[in-house]
């Protein structure tokens, strides 16, 4: 026996010199009013990040990531993405990048292959608004003051 058939035998598969096989995970890693994700974890490479994410409604959040640059790739159903107050449609075989310092968010019905470098860090996000096609009462209340109708209740 060789020491790479020794090494393989042993069960160790996340050497430097052999390549990851990850499954998509049962349990999400994170999870959202609109979507779940699900890491693909341990990488072998330690500046990436890949996720699969299962959008039902949007990101909660409009969000400004400081260092981390964002590509989607869209497997399945539809949406949008907001990037810098403009909308871009989204449907299968779509790639959007999203750099750091620009605000983005994104809605729909989708199924989507997120890679991420360098790799997430508690702190790079910076949360700017809701989203209103997660958060409808946001924009409703938005609406009403703008109105002048709603007032919100005295504590």
């Amino acid at each position: 026996m060789t020491s790479a058939t020794r090494h393989l035998a042993g069960g160790d598969l996340r050497s430097r010199h052999q390549p990851g096989v990850l499954c998509l995970p049962s349990r999400p890693s994170f999870e959202g009013k609109g979507l779940k994700g699900f890491a693909f974890a341990p990488l072998q490479q330690p500046q990436l990040d890949i996720h699969f994410v299962d959008v039902s409604r949007g990101h909660d959040n409009y969000m400004i990531s400081q260092c981390i640059t964002r590509i989607y790739y869209v497997l399945e159903g539809k949406g949008y993405f907001t990037i810098a107050n403009k909308r871009y449609d989204a449907r299968p075989q779509m790639l959007i990048e999203v750099p750091p310092d620009v605000e983005y968010s994104y809605s729909g019905r989708m199924q989507l292959l997120l890679i991420g470098t360098p790799r997430w860090f508690s702190g790079n996000e910076r949360m700017t608004r809701k989203n209103p096609d997660v958060h409808p009462d946001t924009a409703l209340r938005r609406l009403l003051r703008k109105l002048a109708v709603w007032r919100p209740r005295a504590s």
